[in-house]
């Protein structure tokens, strides 16, 4: 049994994102032209993907490809309920060249997606899907985005796309720095989480990367205060903030330096381009 909802763009074929809850058993074998990231809300599910059968429990997520996943769920409980979000190819194609050249072959080349959510970020996923339901019109850009976002870096979290011959501790502190959680990590924040010193972290990093850890964390968060400016009706205030900046001039000091043009002038900007 099936209960839809949450369609963006509305009405429409080929929509961005379309998100349903399943509840009880699906047992056809079957695959989608669509991506599908799918959440075990409630119970546990005997799920079959790709001749490989697993027990999913509750806040397990799986992300299956589109033609290339074939799978099927049995429901071990009663009230077994699945959050499937639906992300279309073009959508999820252009969403992923904004993170790596490289990131949606490496998606396409990886099976068994699986991951482990916490309560509070499967919450977040349906706070996301819901507020889309109760605002199902082509406006709502900013949900879309944060939502696509959300599950994208939890992907990116669990899996190194990054090259394989960087050393393990660099991939560990890249997934780290580009964590939602980790925002507004500052040079002191990614040292405490290194096995090394400041000052021999510091070379490392310039080595490996060609950049200073200053100007790595910069340009990450020019980027986010990008899509904040963008996709949200936050105060310059509330982004510097959030981006972990002292106080508002900070940030746009540091957005001018790189963008030329100030944050109010960045956001005016972006809403003649809606």
């Amino acid at each position: 049994m099936y209960s839809y909802f949450a369609t963006y763009p509305p009405n429409e074929k080929y929509s961005y994102v379309f998100s349903n809850y399943h509840y009880g058993d699906y047992p056809e074998l079957h695959n989608h032209d669509f991506w599908e990231f799918s959440i075990i809300v409630k119970g546990s599910y005997e799920h079959t993907l790709n001749k490989k059968t697993e027990i999913l429990a509750k806040n397990t997520a799986v992300l299956l490809r589109p033609q290339l996943d074939s799978h099927y769920i049995i429901s071990n409980s009663p009230d077994g309920t699945i959050l499937n979000i639906r992300l279309y190819t073009p959508f999820v194609k252009d969403f992923c060249s904004g993170i790596s050249d490289t990131f949606y072959d490496y998606l396409l080349k990886n099976e068994n997606m699986i991951f482990t959510l916490t309560e509070g970020q499967v919450k977040k996923i349906i706070d996301y899907t819901s507020f889309i339901k109760a605002n199902p019109s082509d406006t709502n850009k900013s949900s879309i985005f944060f939502l696509t976002s959300y599950i994208f870096e939890k992907v990116f979290s669990q899996y190194n796309f990054l090259s394989s011959e960087q050393p393990q501790w660099l991939t560990n502190l890249f997934l780290k720095i580009y964590s939602p959680e980790n925002i507004n990590w500052t040079v002191k924040d990614v040292v405490n989480s290194a096995p090394f010193s400041q000052s021999h972290l510091i070379r490392l990093f310039k080595q490996h990367t060609g950049k200073t850890l200053v100007e790595y964390l910069s340009e990450i968060k020019m980027q986010r205060a990008c899509e904040l400016l963008t996709y949200t009706n936050s105060s310059i205030l509330s982004i510097a903030m959030t981006l972990g900046y002292s106080d508002s001039s900070h940030l746009n000091r540091t957005f001018k330096k790189y963008y030329g043009v100030s944050p109010t002038q960045y956001k005016k900007a972006q809403k003649t381009k809606r």
